[in-house]
């Protein structure tokens, strides 16, 4: 939408001349070309639109023109875009110009502009009455510095919260599976629908094992494949799968599918009770799991052909619970044995943990125990010594695609258990890799290089083609990252291009498989 047509619609909405916040996401305007030679604050020129976007300054002018003065919270995801609008590519988010000069007029007193390493100058030059800051980390260690410099932020002599947005920006793993994942979504071969009776044709399947999943939410809607509840419920009736105890399989379930958004989902929904733990006269309440829920729900995941299940909780070895828990490892074994991959999540109870909990203690050598890393990639301290990999496990959001409820809270996820769940996603993402690959068949994958890679072993050595020396954290950037990402977006909508880019990664993760495994 151009500015004046912006204008002449909305002409008739009145504004008192303070407002208690204004929350942007997704914006598509233009100015008209007599408008586009504004100036910033600082008198410099706009940065023209080819090097960074200006489209937010014409909403700012035109609540300055409808008579407000002040604005309180102004909340703006720089990094939402449409492909449609020149104005509008892509991961590029406002020049810091554009941001000064649509904010400068409004006296702003906290800011989440969610646009990362914003120069400190700017921010200054923005709004001089600023208490609260929400800032966004590239990874960039100088722009932290100049951050906390004598000349940067501390300047800024009202402000009481700066908040380096942890949640969001900092977690590059995330921001680079996200990229990569609203790709590898919208490739879909002429040959797929063909194919469906076969077993190339058919949707890697991750089987969840957790306390149900609330399948109507939307970030899951349509990935479910299907069920089964071993609750027996209340006065025997059982509790469905499509229903969730705490939310908790809900969450892994959204995980899961932010990683590989072209899984289908298999849900098993386990036994759970209540455990009252005395804890220096305080008794907190603990959710514990029976083993032969467990074992009944591997069992299920086995026989519908689950390509990897996805386990992130732990049992104690107790003996209590000692024929259950036999029946837990025969279960295990019989997933083993059928080529299923298998995650299972630590116990996140302290680095020198006995490491005998189930289900990762059973078959230890082959399945995969996930510990939680922190946001630069080190083992968080609750973490035990013996997990084979690390994935991203503290204060991980949901992915956010919009700014719909801009009061909402901001909560953050901690523990192995997401870990976990990414780790289930990262290896379902590169089973569709693989599988896209084959049905190129060109000449670096085949479908027997797709059966292979349901092995344990040779999904390790895919692991490791990511993990660096010396470390269990593994990095996806090298082959998930932003050349991927452009070469993808460089093939426009031509599939049988986009294949080979995928063709290419997934060469790479194979050999890497081969090489591990001799």
């Amino acid at each position: 939408m151009k500015d004046d047509e912006f204008n002449n619609s909305y002409d008739h909405i009145k504004f008192s001349d303070v407002l208690c916040y204004v929350a942007v996401g997704a914006v598509k305007l233009q100015r008209t070309a007599q408008a586009n030679t504004s100036k910033s604050p600082r008198g410099r020129d706009l940065v023209k639109p080819g090097l960074g976007r200006t489209c937010l300054t014409i909403l700012f002018d035109w609540l300055r023109k409808k008579g407000v003065k002040k604005i309180l919270k102004v909340i703006v995801d720089d990094s939402i875009a449409d492909d449609n609008l020149d104005l509008l590519r892509p991961g590029v988010p406002h020049t810091d110009d554009a941001i000064e000069q649509a904010l400068h007029p409004f006296h702003v007193e906290m800011l989440d502009w969610r646009k990362p390493d914003m120069c400190p100058q700017m921010i200054r030059s923005a709004s001089d009455e600023l208490r609260e800051l929400w800032l966004t980390w590239g990874g960039n260690n100088t722009i932290l510095r100049a951050w906390s410099a004598q000349d940067g932020l501390p300047l800024l002599e009202k402000l009481e919260r700066n908040q380096p947005d942890r949640g969001r920006q900092t977690h590059r793993w995330l921001a680079c599976m996200d990229d990569f994942a609203d790709r590898i979504q919208n490739i879909n071969p002429a040959k797929l629908d063909a194919m469906k009776n076969e077993k190339l044709g058919q949707p890697i399947k991750v089987a969840l094992i957790d306390d149900g999943v609330n399948t109507s939410h939307r970030t899951i809607q349509g990935k479910i494949q299907g069920g089964m509840s071993f609750d027996p419920g209340l006065e025997n009736r059982p509790s469905p799968y499509y229903v969730t105890e705490t939310g908790h399989g809900t969450v892994m379930a959204d995980l899961i599918c932010r990683v590989c958004p072209v899984a289908k989902l298999q849900i098993f929904k386990l036994e759970t009770y209540i455990v009252d733990h005395n804890n220096g006269g305080e008794t907190n309440r603990k959710t514990q799991i029976t083993a032969r829920s467990a074992a009944q729900a591997i069992e299920a995941a086995v026989e519908r052909h689950a390509d990897i299940i996805s386990m992130s909780w732990t049992i104690k070895n107790s003996d209590k619970q000692s024929d259950e828990l036999k029946l837990l490892e025969t279960a295990m074994q019989k997933a083993i044995d059928a080529k299923i991959l298998v995650f299972c999540s630590a116990s996140d109870e302290g680095t020198f943990r006995n490491t005998s909990d189930y289900p990762s203690h059973t078959h230890a050598s082959r399945v995969f125990r996930i510990g939680a890393a922190t946001v630069d990639g080190v083992p968080c301290t609750w973490v035990d010594r013996e997990v084979e990999f690390i994935l991203p496990g503290q204060d991980v959001s949901e992915r956010r695609t919009s700014i719909s409820e801009p009061t909402k809270p901001f909560r953050p996820m901690t523990g192995s258990s997401v870990a976990t769940a990414l780790a289930a996603g990262l290896a379902a993402l590169i089973l569709h890799c693989v599988k896209l690959a084959a049905i190129a068949e060109g000449d670096l994958v085949k479908k027997e290089d797709l059966d292979d890679m349901h092995g344990y072993a040779k999904m390790k050595g895919a692991f490791n083609r990511m993990t660096p020396k010396d470390s269990k954290f593994i990095e996806v950037s090298e082959l998930f990252g932003e050349k991927e990402v452009k070469d993808l977006d460089e093939c426009s909508n031509d599939d049988t291009k986009k294949l080979v880019v995928v063709a290419d990664i997934a060469r790479k993760l194979v050999d890497s498989a081969k090489l591990s495994s001799r």
